[in-house]
């Protein structure tokens, strides 16, 4: 049985969770703000202290504001939307002033944290349950299996949202009592791209079903996936990215920045701080997102281990006299990133690593000579375990600038830049 408690909130977690001391040690509680005074059902341990459920709020934060989507506190997908703007904001700018600090840099500059509006999300993935008093279609609950059965989405582009009804309809037909399926959807230019795993072979009655309900809400592309395999059942309209002057067409799996919005935030800070480089390696760099606009004014060598993304970016690359000058080639930079003498040839090093780092490739580039090194992170940690090994091999870094591109989320996108 569970325990209630008062406690005050002292501070903000890394999680978005309110940090309350009981007894010497600490007490984690969601949905809470700095300097409230709530109630609290204690419910076990978490971490390195104990988990707690939000009972009552005694005195509230005036920070505290009303959550503008109505699943909040029970959806996982959004954790922060109880905050009021500017403070929600500085929470993200301090976690990247959080992280720096952790690793001795605190004599670095954090910029305030850039914003977007809501309902820009233009990827997704949801989970569907056909259980026996009917569709479930939704997020995860926080902390937990159960899926929330969500109407609506303030994150989400419209176009995404506007699927939630038919796809729940077409989970009831396709799924048996008690399937379940995972659905990915991002929203493109041509349309929803939706993938959809639900763990069962495609046969002809399936695929003829997919095939009209694609029709029926003009879906752009749907595949399905079976274990490793993504077979594409319709594509009415090519799903297109267009970075600089070059479209690209997506492969069925692909990683594109949350947001278009922020996209080109990120792009432009990148093209801005290369400058008139005259050669440039752009690492981790997927469809080429930042390869094709750098391409424009510079030689660019693009490495990424995805095989289906380097391919995508070497097909969209256009032959003959106007082709951009860009070379895109597969390479595991994890297990073998570019060396100090590899890495002798660039003007500027460009890096866009998934959320565990690039904690090999930075120990090349600390023995480098490269001038200049633009960072683009998902994961305010183990940027600053990077950017610690980039400074301790000689290079300066004056400031960092945080993207909130994972609106209401304890998630955020950083840029920064290094030079010799």
């Amino acid at each position: 049985m569970s325990k209630q408690v008062e406690v005050t909130i002292e501070g903000l977690g890394a999680q978005g969770d309110g940090i309350a001391t009981l007894d010497g040690g600490k007490v984690y509680v969601p949905l809470t703000l700095v300097g409230e005074t709530i109630t609290v059902d204690l419910k076990g341990k978490q971490g390195d202290g104990l988990a707690g459920r939000l009972r009552d709020v005694v005195q509230a934060s005036a920070d505290r504001v009303e959550a503008q989507c109505k699943h909040f506190s029970n959806c996982g997908g959004c954790s922060l939307q109880h905050m009021e703007p500017s403070a929600y904001l500085d929470f993200k700018t301090q976690l990247v002033r959080r992280a720096l600090d952790q690793r001795g840099l605190d004599d670095v500059q954090v910029a305030p944290a850039q914003a977007f509006p809501a309902h820009t999300r233009r990827r997704v993935k949801m989970a569907a349950w056909n259980s026996k008093s009917g569709v479930m279609l939704g997020f995860r609950q926080r902390r937990g299996d159960h899926i929330v059965n969500v109407s609506g989405c303030t994150i989400a582009a419209p176009s995404i949202e506007a699927m939630f009804e038919p796809l729940r309809a077409l989970m009831a037909d396709i799924l048996p009592i008690n399937g379940r399926a995972t659905v990915t959807m991002t929203a493109m230019k041509a349309g929803v791209d939706l993938m959809i795993d639900a763990g069962l072979g495609l046969d002809l009655p399936l695929r003829e079903n997919l095939a009209a309900f694609a029709l029926e809400v003009d879906i752009a592309r749907l595949t399905w996936k079976h274990g490793d395999n993504e077979e594409p059942v319709i594509m009415q309209r090519a799903p297109v990215v267009t970075f600089g002057d070059i479209k690209v067409a997506l492969p069925t799996s692909v990683f594109l920045q949350a947001s278009a919005e922020s996209e080109e935030a990120l792009i432009n800070y990148v093209v801005e701080n290369v400058g008139d480089a005259s050669r440039v390696a752009d690492l981790f760099s997927g469809v080429g997102t930042y390869s094709f606009p750098l391409a424009q004014k510079a030689m660019v060598d693009a490495f990424d281990v995805d095989v289906n993304m380097v391919e995508a970016a070497r097909r969209a690359l256009p032959t003959g006299h106007d082709a951009p000058r860009l070379t895109s080639k597969r390479r595991d930079l994890f297990r073998e990133p570019l060396t100090a003498p590899e890495l002798s040839s660039y003007d500027v090093v460009v890096l866009d690593p998934p959320r565990a780092g690039a904690k090999a490739q930075c120990a090349e580039l600390a023995k480098s000579d490269v001038p200049d090194i633009v960072m683009v992170s998902c994961n305010p940690a183990t940027f600053a375990r990077d950017a610690r090994t980039l400074v301790d091999g000689g290079y300066t870094l004056e400031m960092v600038r945080p993207v909130d591109q994972f609106l209401w989320s304890a998630h955020v996108e950083l840029v920064a830049t290094f030079y010799q």
